[in-house]
């Protein structure tokens, strides 16, 4: 079963070259402080950065959003993000 996708877009201004706007955006995600955000796939498409790739909450989906809407250098960020359903490991019922 596939996560739920979902696109947000958000416009800014962006101040570099369209061949640089991804690799900052990757860069940003990479010092995030957040290990998993560093796996995130980013690309420039359209005039602005998409985000593909899986994480393992909602809040790290929101978060690689926000660490790239809070650059001046991002001007729009399309994220779609993958996060998977929570699949219970153990039976709630007692015996």
């Amino acid at each position: 079963m596939q996560g739920r996708k979902r696109e947000l877009e958000v416009e800014q201004g962006s101040q570099l070259p369209p061949d640089r706007v991804a690799t900052t955006a990757s860069r940003l995600l990479q010092h995030s402080g957040y290990r998993e955000l560093r796996n995130v796939d980013c690309e420039y498409r359209d005039g602005g950065v998409v985000l593909r790739g899986q994480v393992s909450t909602y809040y790290l989906k929101q978060l690689a959003q926000v660490v790239l809407l809070n650059s001046p250098t991002v001007g729009r960020v399309s994220n779609l993000l993958a996060v998977p359903p929570v699949i219970p490991t153990t039976s709630l019922t007692r015996p």
